[in-house]
């Protein structure tokens, strides 16, 4: 491959650290029963399994819909406390990267073209409050949802790149590595669960952000 012409990144649970960063805030607020309390109903209720793997994960809508999934995740309070716990959780969260996201960042923008694709409608927004423009040259949020092929057409197109000279780095079995190998794509699967899923041939595995600069290298 002599080096990929471009190299893409999903956002949320590749860049941005959503279980990390709820539990932190829900210990704070409420301790750490009841941030272990909603993280297992996101296990069992908001991700999307195949076999038993989880092969999308929707831990970002303990924010996104919490008025919606906290009543269910936590029948033990009233009313009136889980109101204030989430208005102290509303007030209090900062989902941030992981720590391995700016160190290989700062690595890879000096040797490649970086992008971010995501299915995330508050992208443009989280452009802003991340500063992505530090190091990537296209924020896109797909019109068609990942894992459809059209999502990752349109981020090479965006690029001027083929999809066989461009990397797609992600934590979703489904709609990243297996949706971006099909559409064509280099398909880095970033496996920061330990997940039991065997990639298929031509699906690259990684266990962190940092091994992937060694791994561009050597296409």
């Amino acid at each position: 491959m002599a080096g990929p012409d471009a190299v893409v990144f999903d956002l949320d649970d590749t860049l941005l650290d959503w279980t990390g960063s709820i539990r932190r805030t829900v210990g704070d607020v409420a301790g750490d029963d009841v941030a272990d309390a909603l993280l297992a109903y996101a296990d069992a209720v908001l991700h999307e399994r195949c076999d038993g793997v989880a092969v999308i994960r929707r831990t970002w809508a303990l924010h996104d819909a919490a008025d919606h999934h906290w009543p269910v995740a936590l029948p033990e309070l009233d009313a009136a406390d889980l109101a204030l716990v989430l208005r102290r959780f509303r007030e209090e969260l900062w989902v941030g990267y992981f720590p391995d996201v700016v160190p290989t960042l700062d690595t890879l923008v000096d040797r490649h073209r970086l992008a971010v694709l995501s299915n995330n409608r508050h992208l443009p927004a989280e452009v802003e409050r991340l500063r992505l423009r530090d190091w990537f040259e296209h924020a896109v949020v797909a019109e068609r949802r990942k894992p459809d092929a059209a999502a990752f057409e349109l981020i090479c197109e965006v690029l001027g790149t083929r999809p066989g000279r461009t990397v797609y780095v992600g934590d979703s079995i489904a709609c990243d590595a297996e949706g971006a190998h099909a559409a064509g794509l280099v398909s880095v699967w970033l496996d920061r669960y330990g997940d039991d899923w065997t990639p298929p041939q031509g699906v690259h595995r990684i266990e962190t952000l940092d091994e992937l600069p060694s791994l561009l290298a050597g296409l």
